[in-house]
């Protein structure tokens, strides 16, 4: 097995370090919706979200 597995690799897409970062802001943490739907889970949602931008601001420092 190779380290990447997807059942459906003709969706899998590589991005840079930068445009993934760009990507999870635009999809998740500036999203009302995704943001709104974690509150929901109270401290849990919280952690999430804390926990996407610590490792976007870690991938950050990394570039």
């Amino acid at each position: 097995m190779s380290p990447l597995y997807s059942p459906h690799l003709e969706q899998v897409k590589v991005r840079a370090t930068i445009e993934e970062v760009r990507h999870i802001f635009r999809s998740r943490l500036l999203n009302q919706i995704w943001l709104e739907g974690l509150k929901r889970h109270g401290y849990k949602g919280t952690g999430d979200i804390s926990k996407a931008m610590d490792i976007i601001l870690e991938w950050d420092a990394a570039e």
